[in-house]
């Protein structure tokens, strides 16, 4: 539990100029990797929301009266205005301060109900942010701030840009509403999905290498983690989709890498779930996945 409070809380208070969560290195696309001091994950942001959420359920399901945790947690629990970027991040430095060489050994008893009531509160405020700031009139979600702190997706100059992450974890997390997952829905079709494979693509083509969010855009559109049909955040995609209801679209997401595995003529691989398909539609990286138990975890649970 102190571990989970603690790499959670940790990132709620650890935020850019936008109040989201920082990037720094990446967020699960190591490719992002190039806005260590400004970038800002709101996908992210999105998951962090919904893990605090999750967090409070366990607390309360548990039926504990009191919890005991390293003294230091306690810091990260202090009431400060959650608006505010400059008071998050001094209590953050006031908590690095205290752990930063060794941490007391000390514990603390807390109230469960509290506690999870704490928890709750930081997770609704992370989702209203969100609905407050990143909806786009685009239809679909803002997911990252580059090392500018420049906006990535919506209408940037002439183009629309548009990523799959930054759609997956507002859906997975609850914050979008029906209306919006409707949106979202009809933008990934115009924007992202291939009409030739009827694959979904990562992410709409940039047209230009980013070295303010990450070396993964010097990559070729539709290789790796530039626009490739990742199978990864297709399948959370559909798992997000399912979690919310949305079961025709969510199918129709996971049966969209099936046929693409099963066309070996197109996909010169026998039939599995490679880390992504080319532009080509050819499967690639057979081995290098983590995709296979998401999808497994999604037919088991959702389908």
């Amino acid at each position: 539990l102190e571990h989970l409070l603690v790499e959670n809380l940790v990132q709620f208070f650890n935020v850019g100029s936008h109040n989201h969560t920082r990037l720094e290195g990446a967020d699960w696309n190591d490719g992002l990797d190039m806005a260590k001091e400004n970038g800002e994950s709101v996908a992210f942001t999105g998951m962090y929301a919904q893990n605090l959420e999750t967090l409070a359920g366990f607390l309360i399901k548990a039926g504990r009266k009191k919890i005991e945790v390293a003294k230091e947690i306690k810091v990260l629990l202090a009431k400060i205005n959650y608006e505010s970027i400059f008071a998050k991040r001094k209590l953050l430095e006031k908590y690095f301060s205290k752990i930063s060489v060794v941490i007391s050994g000390r514990k603390v008893s807390l109230d469960a109900a509290g506690l999870a009531k704490d928890l709750k509160a930081k997770s609704d405020w992370m989702k209203q942010h969100i609905r407050n700031t990143e909806w786009l009139s685009e239809g679909f979600f803002n997911g990252y701030y580059d090392n500018r702190k420049n906006r990535l997706e919506g209408k940037i100059g002439s183009q629309v840009q548009m990523t799959l992450t930054g759609q997956t974890f507002p859906i997975m997390a609850g914050i979008a509403r029906p209306w919006q997952v409707r949106k979202i829905l009809q933008s990934v079709n115009k924007y992202l999905v291939n009409k030739q494979t009827g694959g979904i693509h990562l992410n709409t083509d940039f047209k230009k290498e980013l070295h303010d969010l990450g070396r993964a855009f010097s990559f070729s559109y539709g290789d790796k983690e530039n626009g490739a049909i990742f199978s990864h955040m297709v399948v959370m995609f559909s798992y997000a989709l399912y979690k919310q209801g949305y079961t025709e679209a969510a199918w129709g997401s996971l049966n969209s890498l099936y046929k693409m595995a099963v066309d070996t003529a197109g996909s010169k691989v026998y039939p599995c779930l490679p880390e992504y398909f080319n532009l080509q539609g050819r499967g690639m990286y057979s081995y290098l996945t983590g995709s296979a138990s998401w999808f497994m975890l999604t037919m088991l649970t959702q389908v």
